[in-house]
């Protein structure tokens, strides 16, 4: 439960600074599928709130990732859906630069990917 509230806790403590360290800290968490998926769903929420507004590619393409590579089962749990929060929120305020990201959520099968496109922009 510390590791829960550490990691929400860079997000909102360092929310709209962009800070590339965090990249390197919290990306291992979100793209390992042997943590929890409450694990993964937080630290990408928190790195949606480090880079939000900056469209940042490299987190674009890993939550996606890590949403094709996670069994159907634990995209249907409720905390899924901090991953597509956290797509909206890289997107924010750059609806006209979302279009691709679209595309791929487009593609993706489970129902989840309905809420993802709905948040993304």
């Amino acid at each position: 439960m510390a590791t829960l509230g550490a990691i929400i806790g860079l997000g909102l403590a360092y929310a709209g600074t962009a800070r590339e360290d965090f990249l390197e800290t919290l990306t291992p968490i979100v793209c390992e599928v042997n943590h929890s998926l409450e694990m993964s769903a937080l630290a990408a929420l928190s790195l949606g709130l480090i880079f939000v507004g900056t469209r940042n590619e490299d987190i674009t393409t890993m939550i996606i990732e890590t949403l094709q590579e996670r069994p159907e089962n634990q995209l249907n749990m409720t905390m899924a859906r901090f991953f597509g929060v956290a797509l909206g929120l890289l997107f924010l305020g750059k609806q006209e630069a979302c279009e691709p990201t679209l595309e791929i959520l487009g593609i993706m099968t489970h129902p989840i990917s309905k809420f993802l496109f709905s948040k993304v922009c």
